[in-house]
């Protein structure tokens, strides 16, 4: 099971990550049946965060420190932890058959998705938000975010998942789409 492994990977950590492993699951097989989002991820209230990302084939160097993607790397998870004393945030580089290839630790923690638009707009509108076209940190090309706040135990809020969207897999997914005599 990939969560087994991913989990193994991260020495246990990913469960202190509001059950990591369920979600690392899910929004994997989210993103196998929506292929046209680069990422999938949520940010807690903690600061905590966690992301799955379609890693494209095109990409030689990835990560927190700019290392060179395994070969075979398909997806990477990231798991940021803020439960601790000190966060951490690790990487893991997955196959097509979702075995962990690699890994790599951030040396500095920096990120905090609570300061995001994406984040920060789903959380004041208490609902849908899209944010304006920007520059996805990790891919270097420009793309959207859908984000949507989350809520916990008796409706409180607890953060906010997001999907992002790269500006090339929305144009290429438009140019796929058959319009009708009407529109």
């Amino acid at each position: 099971m990939v969560s087994a492994r991913i989990t193994s990977s991260l020495g246990g950590r990913a469960v202190a990550v509001g059950g990591a492993r369920e979600l690392i699951e899910y929004l994997g097989n989210t993103l196998d049946a929506y292929p046209q989002f680069y990422s999938l991820y949520v940010g807690y209230d903690d600061g905590s965060f966690v992301q799955v990302i379609n890693l494209p084939g095109s990409v030689g160097r990835f990560g927190p420190n700019a290392s060179a993607v395994p070969p075979g790397s398909r997806r990477v998870v990231r798991v940021l932890d803020r439960t601790g004393d000190e966060p951490s945030e690790v990487w893991i580089y997955l196959d097509a058959e979702g075995r962990v290839i690699g890994s790599e630790r951030s040396a500095e923690v920096s990120y905090d998705p609570r300061l995001r638009p994406w984040y920060t707009g789903a959380e004041d509108r208490g609902g849908g938000y899209w944010t304006d076209l920007y520059v996805f940190f990790s891919l270097g090309e420009p793309g959207i975010t859908a984000s949507f706040p989350v809520a916990g135990a008796k409706g409180r809020f607890s953060g906010v998942v997001g999907a992002d969207i790269a500006l090339s897999e929305l144009s290429d997914f438009l140019k796929a789409q058959v319009v009708g005599k009407t529109g």
